[in-house]
């Protein structure tokens, strides 16, 4: 697996899923950073993961399904080679999964230098969510760990709806669902309300991008584990039809 997974990333070398790795959290650190005034970490966490890394997420999944999967090609590349598609299909999540996982860490890496800028040349204009670096730790792995589902879902979405289709649906999906269902009472029953509302507890950030009042419900630690749980099994769920489906040996 490993092999495959690296022969899969070999296929991106400069192209633009490599640069968007960094062109994306750095889009998002340049506006927050311009655009953020106090509000520099709140802004950064919140659009990341309520609007770009949905985007980028799709994205992941798009491009690699348009590498194997583009009109000329149809597969054909895999469907030809004595491996086990199941296991490439595995490969190209596991790439695709590696790449939002380093986008995250380059975001959490720009918050916390952006932070230490601003709060050296401008005092007294940051709100910190934290006084240290192991809360913003924790709130970037959870962003990861309750999103973690989309890669799959992005994978079947791409091959039905094509590109664009997967990007547009995942972004707008993403965002409507995440800011209005995530301080409902059956959020856990919506998906994509999942890492807003983990977000809540964990930095004390609303869906909507303001913070939460002291001793509000929306604090309560005990919907993190559920949020986490529930996206490793709808990632778990979905990955086994993604491979189902993908490894059958027709051509698209």
């Amino acid at each position: 697996m490993l092999n495959l997974m690296k022969a899969e990333n070999l296929k991106f070398k400069r192209t633009f899923s490599r640069k968007l790795i960094f062109l994306g959290p750095l889009g998002l650190i340049l506006l927050s950073f311009t655009f953020g005034f106090g509000y520099y970490q709140i802004n950064a966490f919140n659009w990341w993961y309520t609007l770009i890394y949905p985007g980028c997420i799709a994205l992941f999944a798009a491009l690699s399904n348009q590498k194997d999967g583009n009109k000329k090609l149809k597969y054909q590349n895999l469907y030809t080679v004595p491996v086990d598609l199941r296991a490439s299909w595995l490969a190209k999540m596991g790439v695709a999964a590696f790449y939002a996982l380093m986008s995250c860490g380059v975001v959490l890496l720009g918050i916390i230098l952006g932070t230490g800028i601003k709060g050296f040349v401008w005092q007294g204009t940051t709100l910190p969510l934290s006084d240290t670096i192991l809360p913003m730790i924790l709130g970037m792995a959870v962003v990861f760990l309750t999103s973690v589902w989309e890669i799959p879902l992005c994978f079947i979405l791409a091959k039905k709806l094509g590109f664009l289709g997967a990007v547009l649906l995942n972004v707008g999906v993403g965002t409507v669902g995440g800011v209005l269902l995530a301080e409902q009472g059956f959020w856990f029953m919506m998906p994509y309300s999942w890492t807003s509302r983990a977000m809540c507890p964990v930095l004390g950030i609303r869906p909507n991008n303001l913070l939460v009042e002291p001793g509000s419900p929306l604090l309560d630690m005990s919907v993190v584990p559920v949020a986490v749980v529930l996206s490793l099994a709808l990632c778990a769920a979905l990955t086994l039809l993604c491979v189902r489906w993908f490894s059958k040996k027709e051509a698209a």
